[in-house]
């Protein structure tokens, strides 16, 4: 769950809080996420009748089928707007660092309490998230995605950067001579 965000369960199938969902949306409603999620099915819902293409969902894996092949904007009941858009593919992280911090507020309070500055919070002694971790104040789960995203995040700004890229390079470079150098080894033991 996103913190600050608000979670409102909905179906669009059973109409399942769509009244509470209607009631606070307002302005410009974008529906993202993949193909076959059910975004047209929800669209047709806020649309009041069914004017954006659907599809079933599949009987042997239980997804939905990409139906939307174009962005479209529809005006909705009482002034508001639609964005039907289709499924996505992939959603990549681009400087990202100061929505990490706020969205994991916890964890980089707790950073500031580790022993070591440059603390990864994975086996450090003295680490105050771990001891976090251990306590239950925060879950492994939550901690686990921190660090994920931190990776992603570091990826994507070595794609822009000629500096983090060539650092990037030099890792991958380093692994490739040792694991040649693994199975060369294995090698001269046969």
């Amino acid at each position: 769950m996103a913190t600050g965000a608000d979670v409102l369960l909905t179906s669009a199938v059973t109409g399942q809080g769509l009244d509470t969902m209607t009631a606070v949306l307002n302005g410009t409603i974008v529906l993202l996420g993949p193909s076959g999620a059910g975004k047209s099915t929800l669209g047709n819902q806020l649309l009041g009748e069914e004017r954006l293409a659907t599809g079933t969902v599949r009987e042997q894996d239980g997804k939905g089928r990409h139906t939307t092949a174009w962005r479209e904007l529809l005006p909705l009941p009482g002034g508001r707007v639609l964005l039907d858009t289709p499924g996505l593919r992939a959603i990549g992280l681009y400087d990202a660092r100061d929505g990490l911090e706020q969205t994991f507020a916890e964890i980089e309070h707790l950073t500031q309490a580790c022993r070591f500055a440059d603390c990864t919070h994975e086996s450090e002694p003295g680490c105050a998230v771990l001891a976090a971790v251990e306590t239950g104040e925060i879950t492994q789960r939550r901690l686990d995605s921190y660090q994920k995203l931190l990776r992603e995040n570091a990826y994507a700004a070595s794609r822009t950067d000629a500096r983090l890229r060539a650092d990037r390079g030099a890792v991958k470079k380093d692994i490739t001579r040792h694991l040649r150098a693994t199975y060369q080894f294995r090698e001269r033991q046969r």
